[in-house]
Order: C-alpha cells, then sequence, then structure tokens
C-alpha cells in the first residue's frame, strides 16, 4: 500500500519559487554614451523608459546625466570591460514590495536619493563625491543594502536614513563639514565592517578684526536621534574641531557616536570573507571555508532581497534583513574547520561575473536562538 503523500511546507514551496526566480531572465539593454557598436541607446534615462521589470541595463563607458526610476525591478550595472561610468544623480521613487533594484559599479558627483521603496534596493560599489546636496538619502525605505560603497558629503551626513531600514557592509560614510558620518530618524540601521567619519568643524569668521561668526562643532561618526543602530566590526570616528582663526577660537569636536533617544548595539564581529581563487561560472559549484563548533546546525542561504525570514520553532528570525532568499546548504557541522559546498545559479544573459550576497547562520543545537558569537556574515562573492 502507497504511503500517503505529505504536504509540502509552506516554507519550501516559497524557496521554490525563489529558486525559480533565480532563472527568469530579462532583457540585456547596452548603453554606450558614444553609440558605439551593439549598443541600443545611448542614455541611461531612455533605457529605463524602455525596459520592463526583469531587466538588465549594461552601461558602457561614459557620463551619463540623472537617472530616475519609479516602480520598475532593474538591474543597472557598468561593464567592466570598458572604462569608467558617471551619474549625475540617481533617484528610485516608489518601487513596490517585492520587487528588487540594483545598481553597481558607478561614480556619481551629485547624490542617491530612495523614496518610499517598499521593494529591496541594494547600491554596490558605488562612490559619491559630493560638492553640493544631498548623498545619500533614504526616505520610507523597507529594505536597503549598501556594500562596498563610498559616500563623502559636502554640507551634509554621509548617509541620511528616515523611517527606513538599511544594511551597510564594507563601506565608508563621511560627512561634509559639521555633519555627520551617519544621521539616524526613526531608522533601523545594520552595519559590518564599515567606517562612519565625522565632517571636521567649520573655522570661525573674522570681520573687522574681530570674530563675526563662532566656529561650526564638528559631526560625529554616528548621530542617532531615534531608532536603532547595530554596529559589527565597524569603526567610528569623531570629526575634528576647526582650528583658531585670529580672534576666532578653535572649535568643539564631535564624538564617535552620539545616541539620543535610540538603541545603540556594538560588536566586534568580525565577518567572514570567502571570494573564490578562479571565476566560477554560473552553474559550477563553488567551496567555502569557516569555522564552527561540531554539531551545531549550519545554513547557508544566497540573499535576494532583505525581509526577515521565520524560524519555525525558534525564537527571532534569521538574519532581520534576509528574505526572498534561496536555501544553498543546511546540515550538521561534523568538526572544526568545515566545508560548505554550494552551485552558483543561472542569472540574467550578458554577466559574466557577478557578485552573491548570501548569508551563513550556525545555530547552536540546545539553544535554536542567535547571538554575535554564533553568527557570520558573508557578503558578494565575485564569482
Amino acid at each position: 500500500m502507497r504511503s500517503p503523500r505529505r504536504a509540502i511546507p509552506p516554507a519550501v514551496l516559497s524557496l521554490i519559487a525563489c529558486l525559480g526566480s533565480l532563472t527568469a531572465q530579462g532583457k540585456v539593454w547596452v548603453v554606450d554614451a558614444a553609440g558605439g557598436a551593439g549598443a541600443d541607446t545611448r542614455t541611461i534615462e531612455d533605457a529605463v523608459l524602455r525596459a520592463g521589470d526583469g531587466d538588465v541595463l549594461l552601461v558602457r563607458q561614459g557620463s551619463y546625466g540623472v537617472v530616475k526610476s519609479a516602480n520598475k525591478a532593474l538591474t543597472i550595472v557598468r561593464d567592466t570591460s570598458s572604462g569608467a561610468a558617471t551619474l549625475l544623480t540617481l533617484t528610485i521613487d516608489s518601487l513596490a514590495l517585492g520587487k528588487n533594484f540594483t545598481v553597481r559599479g558607478f561614480t556619481m558627483s551629485s547624490s542617491i536619493v530612495l523614496v518610499d521603496c517598499q521593494g529591496s534596493v541594494s547600491i554596490e560599489d558605488c562612490t559619491v563625491n559630493l560638492l553640493s546636496g544631498s548623498v545619500f538619502n533614504a526616505h520610507r525605505c523597507r529594505a536597503i543594502t549598501l556594500s562596498r560603497c563610498a559616500f563623502t558629503g559636502s554640507t551634509v551626513p554621509g548617509l541620511w536614513a528616515y523611517q527606513s531600514q538599511v544594511s551597510a557592509f564594507d563601506s565608508t560614510f563621511t560627512g561634509g563639514a559639521g555633519t555627520h558620518g551617519l544621521l539616524v530618524w526613526y531608522s533601523q540601521i545594520t552595519a559590518t565592517g564599515c567606517t562612519f567619519q565625522g565632517g571636521r568643524g567649520a573655522p570661525g569668521v573674522v570681520l573687522n578684526g574681530a570674530c563675526y561668526v563662532q566656529p561650526q562643532a564638528a559631526g560625529n561618526g554616528v548621530d542617532l536621534v531615534h531608532g536603532t543602530v547595530e554596529l559589527h566590526g565597524c569603526t567610528t570616528l569623531a570629526g575634528a574641531g576647526a582650528p583658531a582663526n585670529g580672534p576666532c577660537p578653535s572649535g568643539p569636536a564631535g564624538v564617535a557616536v552620539r545616541n539620543g533617544a535610540g538603541t545603540l548595539i556594538r560588536t566586534q564581529l568580525t565577518p567572514l570573507r570567502y571570494t573564490a581563487s578562479a571565476t566560477v561560472r554560473e552553474g559550477q559549484p563553488f567551496q567555502l571555508d569557516a569555522q564552527g563548533a561540531s554539531g551545531d546546525n549550519a545554513l547557508l542561504v544566497l540573499n535576494l532581497t532583505h525581509d526577515s525570514v521565520a524560524l519555525p520553532g525558534c525564537t527571532g528570525a534569521l538574519f532581520p534583513s534576509l528574505a526572498g532568499h534561496s536555501l544553498i546548504f543546511v546540515g550538521i557541522l561534523q568538526g572544526t574547520p568545515w566545508q560548505l559546498r554550494g552551485t552558483a545559479p543561472t542569472m540574467a544573459p550578458g554577466l559574466d561575473q557577478i557578485r552573491l550576497a548570501t548569508q551563513l547562520a550556525v545555530l547552536r543545537r540546545s539553544a535554536c536562538v542567535f547571538g554575535p558569537a554564533a553568527s557570520v556574515v558573508l557578503l558578494d562573492q565575485r564569482f
């Protein structure tokens, strides 16, 4: 007699759906400011207008202007086989829940602004050296990830978050004169391996032999007005006070971290990073070496979006900034050091190399809870 078929748990159905999304292939739009061979358009703006959800914009060397997108799931990447690509500004608005937007490899001379995005936005390998205006503003956004970026302000913070959830990895945020590296209003910020530098104070102004304007105070590395900030293996640096200027005295220095009415969590957890010694093409296996106690449970997941993943029977969730995941490995560790093996998924056409954001969790078999000592973060493997 045949055994009754067991129902597939909802979590497994969700996982299967996520795995299927990995192989979804959109159109690749080649953007070339010079209009070279094979180009679909000369401007990113035109490509964004013509592209549909899931499409990839492969941007060749050149200078591009203002880039705006409203509620489109796109991937905009610099073609690494050509030279530098620069943008003036980037604005992403009203990205709906369930949609993903990725930007990778650009230099910007003005700002990045994200507004009312319920979907996930990932900014990778981008640099903003600001002359005026805002650097990186996130307003009412639910799932933002910043990886290997450098944001430098002029008279504004390096990162300003308002009612948003932001995860930052291996990035540097430098405030402009008298401003903060990170300014947090009613937001949740999780940073790993980042540096937050407050801006230097501005010297006083002398007029008719007198100190007409007093020196401006320096900025703080992190200024937490309200919300939650988690710093794991991060560096926070106070801005230097302004030097004396004639009759004007020197100005006050900032502080590394100022906590107004928020929650600050700080650990020296060092993220475990692994980069393949050679490029692993899609569909090929890769191996990860790590440390863990024998008998621990381990999960390795590919991070597509950044919501919470519930753990049935456990307290808490697997990395509050993780969801839309696909499971690469789950098992019980047999000793230390140990190895995890997975397979690089098939991605959109036109991308020879990509970086996969992965996260590894090690669970204590006796507790089924998470803590800083029981987890490491694996990010952006270059396959």
